[in-house]
């Protein structure tokens, strides 16, 4: 059986997904910022 891990690093920007009201995991949604892009 195979398992897959995906990971992300890099700065990310909370701003969308506080204004839509996630919280907890979905906060994992934010996108990354400009300076995140780079440093991934």
């Amino acid at each position: 059986m195979a398992k897959v891990v995906f990971i992300r690093h890099g700065e990310p920007d909370y701003t969308k997904v506080t204004a839509l009201g996630f919280n907890g995991h979905g906060r994992d949604l934010g996108q990354l910022t400009r300076a995140g892009v780079e440093q991934v």
